[in-house]
């Protein structure tokens, strides 16, 4: 059995998710306005389709950080924000731009200062100090399995925009962000063999976000699991 704990009646989630996904949708019109896309008629269906599935896991990803009890949740709510824009870029084009991979990795380091008021300025330091060990660990890992990739194929993988969404993410997380990345990994797998497609790649973003919100969701709500 496991135990949760809600800073809410879980009845306000009627209300959280129909406002949570109309701000995504305003926010995925401006993200199409960005990479001049329109919805008709050059988008296929499954790039519609995709976009409003992304809409809707972010928006229940949303509504479950601001039910939880801990005074963290509106920073992760912020980094789901990040998360939801990387995720819907990559997802429809494929790439993913330095200028919003970067801005996430600050506003991670940013957001680590984030403690409440009891506890001392110092631990908000260290914090920071941990957040940015974590994110340049990563980038290093990851840039350097990038360069032998290249080195060794020809080709880039992971990508350099997976390389600094990775970065970001252990800025938010701190050392929590490898656990974030490594489930991105397991589920990119799963889904490259399942649809087969492993000769040709494809986004690693949606996938390294997913990982990242279900760590996130997980330090929130910290479960007490008891059998």
């Amino acid at each position: 059995m496991t135990l949760l704990t809600l800073s809410m009646p879980w009845q306000f989630a009627a209300g959280l998710f129909p406002l949570f996904l109309l701000l995504l949708c305003l926010m995925a019109a401006r993200i199409r306005t960005g990479l001049g896309l329109s919805l008709s008629p050059s988008v296929t269906v499954n790039q519609e389709a995709t976009e409003a599935a992304v809409c809707w896991l972010f928006a229940t990803a949303a509504t479950l950080a601001m039910l939880s009890p801990l005074s963290s949740r509106l920073p992760a709510f912020f980094f789901i924000l990040f998360l939801f824009r990387l995720t819907l870029t990559d997802a429809l084009t494929g790439l993913l731009p330095r200028s919003v991979t970067v801005s996430c990795l600050m506003a991670g380091l940013m957001a680590s200062l984030w403690r409440p008021l009891s506890q001392a300025p110092e631990s908000a330091l260290s914090a920071l100090l941990s957040h940015l060990a974590a994110a340049i660990n990563m980038l290093t890992i990851t840039g350097g399995l990038r360069h032998l990739s290249l080195l060794k194929g020809g080709r880039e993988n992971p990508a350099m925009g997976d390389v600094w969404m990775s970065g970001a993410v252990c800025a938010w997380l701190g050392f929590s962000g490898y656990h974030a990345v490594g489930i991105g990994v397991l589920l990119f797998t799963l889904w490259q063999l399942q649809s087969r497609r492993a000769p040709e790649g494809g986004p690693f973003g949606p996938w390294l976000a997913a990982g990242a919100v279900i760590v996130t969701l997980f330090e929130l709500y910290q479960p007490l699991i008891t059998w």
